[in-house]
């Protein structure tokens, strides 16, 4: 019979003080360890299950995979107890309550959001390269702690990754839950941060806590779960066949973690996020960002309020050249026709020199990561630096580059050399080489996976796969206009249609003209001194006869609207003639060199 846990029970150095709850996995109390002086948790196996030879096996398993597991974000085992044949762990005490019992309350503010899901992403990690699976990953299991530390319990549920290390393990009835026995396997977990692979009973791997831990940011954010129905059977039709109400996310969500949502969150694992260490460096990346941008936006508000220019620099000041970035009212712009800016010089780090051209830098999706071309005496290569931050990285392995231009999820740069087309992480990693260009001049990137761009300085524009493959011809020149060469794509929304400019210039102006991938038909749109970037915000920005301008555009029906606004006179130009020379985000902010400030040249 199972020595009950009463206050004031023994076993051995530790002395029971209080039950602190059950699950199906064990009843756990609060205990004194009097040899150290310390409060513990002991958790014992239920009595029902005490003498099934499986569940014990499958307790005793839980004691060595928490040993194998030291992380200063995963609940420590100090030891395992045994006492007339009855079997407990000794458990580090973790003060402060489940982040299910937080969740009851209500979702987490944005930077909660993003801290706590860092940790549990951190914890898992470890887990995962310890080989140890966790398949029961939920609010229930992460405790958060008054000082702030989270920490992942219950790897009660979790397997070896190494099929040999379990193959004799025989997985029955879940201490948790049991659905739909079958031949297939069997479904262990709560329903509702299940993977549809383990719904099915299928086999699983890392990458379903990889969806769980989807699931367990959806709740954060949201306050609710993100597959929900009145019975597990409900549940289960909904993970296997429903999506997420996306629209159910804040509106201030960052895009980089919408997009790590979606990417945890597909039902193929195949094409689901591979590595839960990925999720958390994207989170820090968002924090710091975040983090540098709140600390951009006081010193500039500090700044102007002395009636000063603010400077933010990249490291140590060694040049003077600048560039100007402006955050633009898009929302304001029928109201105001000439929206103040805010501007912030961006001077060079030591050691690197911005190339001269507005065209060498783009701006991420949603605003928060600046790619620029940058070197030194002997060689360029793109560098990344968080707008606001004092802090620039150089990408290794794109000596050369030129043109960058984002992925729409601001996880990748596509950028040329002077005879490949590349992708890169931001981040750094792997440079992938897509298909040759010979003096290539420009490319976009869709939703859909598509990099269209410019090979050459005088022929039509091309399409390949993002993920390589053979490129295909989209445009046509038209001999009848003269036409010399297609360049400066540039995506609209809808992943088929896109902007193009069109050479030679007309009385110094380019033919900017809308195309579409599948059709050689195209329609010219307008004319300008340079191509047009595009923004969500629903407008055209360009130059013409000395000024940047900005225009309202439907991107549904492709059509103009409303009269051009002049925003800055005298812009910078580019020697990548036909280039816009600017780079917008989708959140309109505005990123451009001026002929004032120019960037500093080799």
């Amino acid at each position: 019979m199972r020595l009950p846990l009463a206050p004031g029970t023994r076993l051995g150095s530790y002395e029971v003080a209080a039950p602190l709850g059950a699950g199906g996995m064990g009843e756990v109390s609060r205990a004194r360890d009097t040899t150290l002086g310390r409060d513990v948790a002991i958790k014992a196996l239920p009595a029902l299950f005490a003498q099934d030879p499986e569940r014990v096996a499958r307790f005793e398993r839980e004691a060595k995979l928490l040993a194998s597991l030291t992380h200063a974000n995963i609940g420590a085992i100090y030891g395992l107890e045994e006492v007339e044949g009855n079997r407990y762990l000794i458990l580090e005490f973790i003060e402060g309550e489940t982040l299910d019992q937080r969740l009851s309350r209500g979702p987490l503010p944005l930077a909660d959001v993003l801290e706590v899901c860092r940790q549990i992403a951190a914890a898992v990690e470890a887990a995962h390269e310890n080989g140890v699976v966790h398949r029961d990953l939920k609010p229930g299991n992460v405790m958060l702690t008054p000082s702030g530390v989270v920490k992942v319990l219950d790897f009660g549920l979790a397997k070896a990754a190494d099929p040999s290390v379990t193959s004799d393990m025989k997985l029955s009835a879940s201490p948790t839950m049991t659905y739909a026995a079958t031949g297939l396997g069997m479904i262990l977990g709560t329903a509702a941060y299940m993977s549809p692979e383990q719904a099915r009973g299928k086999t699983v791997d890392k990458r379903t806590d990889i969806w769980s831990f989807g699931c367990v940011v959806y709740e954060c954010l949201t306050g609710r779960r993100c597959f929900e129905g009145e019975t597990v059977s409900d549940m289960i039709a909904r993970i296997l066949q429903g999506e997420p109400d996306w629209n159910a996310l804040p509106a201030q969500t960052p895009h980089r973690v919408r997009e790590l949502l979606r990417r945890c969150l597909d039902k193929d694992a195949r094409h689901r996020l591979r590595d839960i260490g990925d999720a958390r460096i994207e989170l820090e990346e968002v924090i710091a960002q975040r983090t540098s941008g709140m600390t951009a936006a006081a010193a500039t508000a500090a700044t102007r309020s002395r009636g000063l220019r603010p400077s933010l620099t990249f490291g140590a000041l060694v040049a003077a050249a600048t560039a100007l970035v402006t955050i633009l009212a898009w929302s304001t712009w029928h109201r105001t026709p000439a929206p103040q800016p805010i501007r912030f010089e961006i001077a060079e780090a030591e050691g690197m020199r911005f190339t001269g051209d507005p065209s060498h830098q783009s701006i991420s999706p949603d605003g928060q990561l600046l790619v620029v071309v940058a070197g030194d005496s002997s060689h360029t290569q793109l560098w990344t630096r968080p707008m606001g931050s004092v802090a620039a990285r150089a990408i290794p392995g794109t000596d050369g580059a030129f043109l960058p231009f984002w992925s729409p999820d601001g996880r990748d740069v596509a950028f040329f050399t002077d005879t490949k087309l590349k992708r890169v992480p931001a981040t750094g990693g792997d440079v992938v080489e897509l298909c040759d260009v010979k003096r290539a001049r420009g490319g976009t990137w869709n939703a859909h996976g598509d990099i269209l761009y410019a090979p050459t300085s005088d022929g039509p524009l091309f399409r390949i796969a993002a993920a390589g493959g053979d490129p295909q011809q989209v445009t046509t020149l038209d001999s009848t206009r003269q036409e010399s060469g297609h360049r400066s794509p540039c995506f609209l929304p809808d992943g088929k249609h896109f902007l193009f400019s069109v050479l030679p210039p007309s009385e110094g102006k380019f033919d900017i003209a809308i195309g579409a991938l599948g059709s050689m038909q195209r329609t010219v749109l307008m004319q300008a001194n340079s191509g047009v970037a595009y923004t969500a915000a629903g407008y055209l920005v360009f130059r013409r006869n000395g000024s940047l301008m900005a225009q309202r555009f439907d991107a549904g029906s492709r059509r103009l609207q409303g009269s051009p606004i002049s925003l800055r006179e005298n812009p910078a130009t580019s020697s990548m003639s036909g280039s816009a020379g600017l780079s917008l985000s989708d959140a309109g902010t505005l990123v451009y060199g001026t002929a004032e400030f120019p960037l500093a040249r080799l």
